[in-house]
């Protein structure tokens, strides 16, 4: 095989990716036009989703030399979804401790960049990663919420939903902890 047969070859993979893309921003717009919503108003950080699941998708099921693609494309997926709870719920001053969620985001491309180069180290250190996001998102989020109820809930909401959120979070660290590799 020659040079110019090689790249004149779509691949299939490349394939793949572009056409999950594609219908997913299909799928948003029939939803619009379905149920009757502005996809401008409450859509838009799709514009930061979609190709951040675009670069995810690349670094997952493309080349071996796409993997470099899976943390930049977590942290764009990510910060696009935390950008849509936000404006969907009205949250945006939740970005006082949110942010540590692309912390997470980053280990997640992380171990799915040692997953596909084949790096013990590197998926290690995304556990690693991961779980100390989790841990700083858990305690910032009880701080800002259930001491300074930045969110102004509802004390009744706070003690209905915040305590048994921040206890989930907290078991969920505990239960994940004994399952990581040693690096």
């Amino acid at each position: 095989m020659t040079l110019t047969e090689n790249v004149s070859q779509p691949d299939a993979r490349s394939g793949a990716a572009a056409g999950i893309v594609l219908i997913c921003i299909g799928a948003l717009y029939l939803a619009a036009q379905w149920f009757g919503f502005d996809v401008g108003h409450v859509g838009w950080p799709f514009l930061i989703i979609l190709p951040g699941l675009a670069l995810v998708g690349a670094a997952a099921f493309g080349d071996r030399s796409f993997a470099g693609q899976a943390v930049p494309g977590s942290m764009a997926t990510m910060t696009g979804l935390i950008l849509l709870v936000q404006n969907a719920f009205n949250l945006w001053d939740t970005w006082a401790y949110a942010w540590s969620l692309l912390i997470i985001a980053s280990g997640v491309g992380m171990l799915l960049q040692g997953h596909r180069t084949d790096q013990p180290r590197m998926r290690a250190s995304g556990r690693r990663t991961i779980e100390g996001g989790a841990i700083t998102f858990v305690v910032f989020a009880a701080f800002f919420e259930l001491v300074l109820n930045l969110s102004h809930f509802d004390n009744t909401d706070v003690s209905r939903f915040g305590l048994p959120v921040l206890l989930i979070g907290l078991g969920a660290i505990y239960l994940i902890r004994p399952w990581r590799r040693p690096a």
